[in-house]
């Protein structure tokens, strides 16, 4: 695979400018999504230039204020990239030691997501758009990965696939999100033992297990996709009553519990008394008995 030294394209040259924004772009965007290797003094990332895979490596001696700047120069603008710039506007770390954390951080296996169903619009067939191109977002035929297993991959292993929650899906239902995206949609699954990034809107990883999967031209499959909406949002709600009646039960048990201690206290409170009161009749029995010899 070809190497390129990441400090070398940072000198502004108006012959290999264009080539030299596309790698600083594509470096930055790797980095938001923790898709890098941190080694000793180097770190490396892979992109894809002119159609090839390409790594990038650059040193711990890059100063973390001009990643910083790089990333905010960066025009086409993504939730990952957005993520990114906050966490490292407000590091007090070297850079080499905030991309490790960011990573630690941010980089979860899929066990983390096991209990969400994440969505994803597709087609069947290529789709050329000028918006697609700016994203470098590439065309998958899924449904020929499907053949072999109900798993989807990015087949060249970069940038990963990207996947919605459910509270982001509803939004996304327009002419204009089925033509840059597709018109049948994917439910998914993360699989325990990849990586993914989850920003505010979406998920990143490598491979996603597919449920289920709608045509949403067909009547039949928007039927059942309805159904399915109606069941997450069912669970939902049944694991937000749950939780609450968990909380109630444990607040009665810490009320029961003040209450005993309550009780308690009030009965030493007047054991406490008599004993006071005793001992005053004592005292002055004894203090009279002084007094009369």
């Amino acid at each position: 695979m070809k190497q390129l030294i990441f400090e070398e394209y940072l000198q502004p040259d108006m012959r290999y400018q264009e080539e030299n924004d596309i790698i600083i772009t594509s470096v930055i965007k790797q980095l938001s999504r923790c898709r890098f290797e941190v080694t000793g003094d180097l770190c490396k990332v892979e992109i894809l230039l002119n159609n090839e895979k390409t790594t990038i490596i650059f040193s711990n001696k890059i100063d973390k204020k001009k990643m910083l700047g790089l990333a905010k120069s960066i025009f086409i603008t993504e939730p990952s990239l957005d993520l990114f710039c906050n966490k490292i506007s407000i590091s007090n770390e070297p850079l080499f030691t905030f991309l490790k954390k960011y990573q630690q951080e941010y980089y979860k296996l899929g066990t983390e997501f096991e209990n969400e169903y994440w969505y994803k619009f597709y087609s069947k067939t290529k789709i050329e758009d000028g918006m697609r191109r700016l994203y470098q977002a590439g065309w998958i035929d899924y449904e020929n990965q499907l053949e072999n297993e109900s798993i989807i991959y990015d087949e060249l292993g970069i940038s990963g696939l990207w996947a919605m929650p459910y509270d982001s899906l509803l939004d996304h239902f327009d002419e204009n999100h089925a033509k840059l995206f597709g018109d049948k949609l994917f439910v998914l699954k993360t699989v325990p033992d990849c990586r993914y990034l989850k920003d505010r809107m979406e998920l990143i990883g490598d491979r996603f297990e597919v449920v289920q999967k709608y045509d949403l031209n067909d009547i039949n499959d928007i039927g059942r996709l309805i159904n399915h909406l109606i069941e997450v949002d069912k669970s939902k709600y049944e694991t937000i009553i749950e939780n609450k009646n968990i909380t109630i039960e444990n607040l009665n048990n810490k009320n029961m519990k003040l209450n005993d201690n309550l009780e308690y206290l009030k009965n030493a409170m007047t054991q406490s008394k008599l004993l006071f009161f005793l001992i005053g009749i004592m005292c002055a029995i004894i203090i009279r008995s002084i007094l009369m010899n």
